[in-house]
């Protein structure tokens, strides 16, 4: 049986490894429309410069939102 002390450690552990995994999504979506947003703007690739920067702007909105999620769990 668990005492409370595992359980809350348990808990914690949980929180803790969400958290990262939402941070880790917020690196990787930020790198992810870095990367692919940049060949368009030096006119390598058959995409236009304005689709590249709507999908740049689109993947900065999603890591913050990534990093919100996983700050806001960390600190609960």
């Amino acid at each position: 049986m668990d005492t409370k002390n595992e359980r809350k450690e348990k808990e914690r552990t949980k929180r803790t490894e969400t958290g990262k995994f939402f941070y880790d999504l917020s690196k990787t979506s930020f790198s992810i429309t870095f990367l692919g947003s940049l060949p368009p703007l030096f006119g390598v690739g058959g995409s236009n410069a304005s689709f590249s920067l709507w999908y740049f702007a689109t993947g900065i909105i999603l890591s913050v939102i990534f990093f919100i999620i996983g700050f806001k769990i960390l600190n609960k």
